[in-house]
């Protein structure tokens, strides 16, 4: 999600928000957690998120294995072809998911960690999806993605 100067999209990007997954269990999502790689803990570091992967386990193979196993989701900069984590970047993406239905399905079932949703989304719901990303401020959506 992405902040813009002035809380107007005509601006540049000035920050995001970084919002991890939950560990609590959901009717339409699998439990996760996410691990950034901050650029510090040294003299002059820039305390910048640098990356950030996230893992989830499959409720229905702990269900019936009995056993909770983590895995690699996804790395945010390398699947969605971010050249680093920064606002501009985060823009980028949001932008590229208006053209490219391989990328926004794969955002879709990440954010949910599993593909359920992308079974009844249609266009409308697919744009929804895409506002959400550009806006990160409740109530700022007419503003934010008119014209999508």
């Amino acid at each position: 999600m992405v902040y813009f100067d002035d809380k107007n999209p005509a601006n540049r990007p000035t920050h995001t928000a970084f919002v991890a997954p939950s560990l609590t269990t959901f009717s339409q999502a699998n439990p996760a957690y996410k691990i950034y790689t901050i650029d510090g803990n040294y003299s002059g570091s820039t305390f910048t998120v640098i990356d950030e992967e996230t893992y989830w386990a499959n409720l229905t193979e702990i269900n019936a294995n009995d056993k909770v196993e983590f895995k690699l989701e996804y790395n945010k900069r390398k699947d969605y072809g971010m050249k680093d984590l920064s606002p501009a970047s985060y823009l980028d993406l949001a932008k590229r998911m208006l053209t490219d239905e391989t990328l926004l399905s794969k955002y879709i079932q990440n954010y949910h960690r599993n593909d359920k949703q992308l079974q009844t989304c249609d266009a409308t719901c697919r744009k929804n999806y895409i506002c959400e990303a550009l806006t990160a401020e409740r109530g700022m959506q007419s503003v934010f993605c008119a014209g999508l």
